[in-house]
């Protein structure tokens, strides 16, 4: 179920990824922030049982994919959550610290939105915006975009 997760992500961002000349293009800023990595992180002790994820903590986009992570084992995937979430609101956090309020956002056409609203990013309000889905998206993805979102509306309300 994870790698076939995994191979629909990557599919999907190959397949918007492509100018209509069927050349692949530059990466979009959406793209940049949703792998952006935050390297002092520190990994989460509850991957210690998944090594191979162990160092996968610092981006958003690792983030939303440890969400879907389901062992059987309620309370380990209960502890990962909250780790998970936690990691969510620090990441939100360093880009409004490194002057880059992120908005997340999903539904149909949002990336073509988030496009659109991102061509003037020296705005009054600096914010930039990141499509992290279209029509479907695991409901884990929603939990994480809203307290994403409230995190950054908090910082940007407060100062």
């Amino acid at each position: 179920m994870k790698k076939l997760f995994l191979i629909i992500i990557v599919f999907h961002n190959l397949l918007f990824s492509q100018n209509s000349d069927g050349n692949v293009s530059a990466e979009t800023i959406s793209d940049k922030i949703q792998t952006h990595c935050f390297e002092n992180l520190k990994p989460f002790k509850e991957l210690d049982s998944l090594p191979n994820w162990k160092n996968h903590t610092c981006t958003i986009l690792d983030n939303l994919v440890l969400l879907q992570i389901n062992t059987k084992n309620k309370s380990f995937d209960e502890e990962l959550h909250k780790s998970v979430i936690s990691r969510l609101r620090e990441i939100s956090n360093l880009f409004y610290l490194d002057k880059t309020p992120i908005i997340l956002t999903s539904g149909m056409d949002s990336f073509l939105e988030t496009e659109e609203k991102n061509k003037n990013l020296e705005d009054d309000n600096k914010i930039i915006y990141v499509s992290i889905g279209e029509c479907i998206m695991p409901r884990t993805w929603y939990e994480a975009k809203e307290i994403f979102n409230s995190e950054t509306r908090k910082l940007i309300n407060n100062k």
